[in-house]
């Protein structure tokens, strides 16, 4: 199939998709549990989102438990609150629409600003991230959103543009903070280290301090206060699909949760000990980079179905880069494909499904495997990974 035409039916199919998850979500109820409107939708997240800038615009407790308006708690700082301003003023039906289109299309064009998606094996790379980004969307999170922040502010590096790629880093970590590591980046880039840093400062006081214009600045010292009360008491022994997950489910250990997070973060930093020298050669810092957005998922002990499209997007980026891929990536690909990617959604029995997803953690696993291919190839700079012309 010509180029054009693939590409063609890449954005057809991702129009569609979005149409399908928000029919599917406005109109399909779930569960037993009512609010003074009916049933807890399918779009739970969204109004958990939509409506914490209510309680901003408001100043009453953003982190409590709202019964008549959604199910379960607002987790996110006080800035997320405000960027939902607009879904705020928009009928639920269209914020809901707008809200799912960007969480699909975000990914993809941040792919497409990294340049993957100029071949055949990109844009087929596409509709495989598609089916990830479907699974992610009907859960109405954020998750879309943060991977596409984060592909930006990789190609705004690039591009040197460092105040943009700053700018993405934070907006990115002030939806899940993990983001901030990223900030790894301007290691690789000496020339912008210097201005990334007081660009970074200014941005995380201005966006620290923003939403005290809404509703007053001790109300925001409150928010702040609420939402580290609420972090403090949302700790959880139950590890979902991660590499805790994981070793429980394969050897049968329950380790302890930090420690694992701590020797997984020493083992993400080392190469940049070993390679010190080598950060700004493309073939050190595209397999280092895309192996640090895979472990703030595998390492994230809480990380649901959904979480995975912050890992299947920089595996794709890696299989779209790579001038030729190996047999081990075809390998680790093709297991990435058939359980990360199709181990949640109906083309398997629901029996299987369990056994894949939750009891085997096959979900977790090929992103884990390739979350170690990468960081060798970061270490040994292998020749087919020379950064394309």
């Amino acid at each position: 199939m010509k180029t054009s035409r693939l590409n063609s039916f890449v954005i057809i199919a991702y129009l569609l998709a979005i149409c399908f998850v928000v029919i599917r979500n406005f109109y399909s109820p779930w569960g037993d549990v009512f609010n003074s409107n009916g049933n807890y939708s399918h779009y739970n997240n969204y109004l958990i989102f939509r409506q914490s800038f209510g309680h901003l615009l408001h100043s009453v407790n953003l982190y409590i438990p709202y019964p008549t308006e959604y199910f379960d708690l607002y987790k996110y700082p006080p800035l997320f609150a405000l960027l939902m301003a607009p879904f705020y003023c928009l009928p639920v039906w269209l914020g809901y629409g707008i809200w799912t289109g960007i969480n699909i299309l975000l990914p993809i064009y941040g792919l497409r600003n990294l340049g993957l998606l100029n071949t055949n094996r990109g844009l087929v790379l596409a509709l495989i991230v598609l089916s990830e980004a479907i699974t992610a969307a009907l859960n109405s999170q954020s998750n879309g959103i943060v991977i596409g922040l984060l592909l930006l502010s990789f190609s705004s590096a690039l591009k040197e543009n460092t105040f943009q790629s700053v700018l993405f880093i934070w907006l990115s970590a002030f939806i899940k903070i993990f983001g901030v590591l990223f900030f790894l980046i301007f290691l690789m880039f000496d020339q912008q280290r210097i201005k990334a840093s007081l660009y970074a400062l200014g941005i995380f006081g201005f966006f620290l301090l923003v939403p005290g214009f809404i509703g007053g600045f001790d109300a925001l010292v409150q928010h702040y206060r609420d939402w580290f009360v609420l972090l403090e008491n949302d700790f959880s022994l139950h590890v979902k699909y991660s590499v805790m997950g994981w070793i429980k489910s394969w050897f049968g250990l329950n380790l302890s949760k930090n420690l694992v997070i701590l020797l997984g973060l020493a083992v993400q930093l080392l190469p940049l000990l070993l390679k010190w020298k080598s950060l700004e050669r493309p073939s050190f810092y595209w397999p280092y980079l895309i192996s640090l957005l895979i472990w703030m998922v595998v390492f994230n002990h809480m990380a649901e179905s959904a979480t995975y499209i912050i890992a299947v997007v920089p595996i794709a980026a890696w299989l779209a880069y790579v001038d030729r891929i190996n047999a081990l990536e075809w390998g680790l690909g093709i297991l990435v494909l058939l359980f990360t990617v199709l181990g949640p959604t109906d083309i398997y029995p629901l029996y299987w499904r369990k056994l894949i997803v939750e009891t085997y953690q096959l979900k977790a696993f090929p992103c884990i495997a390739f979350w170690m291919y990468l960081l060798v190839q970061s270490v040994y700079n292998s020749s087919l990974l020379e950064a394309k012309k």
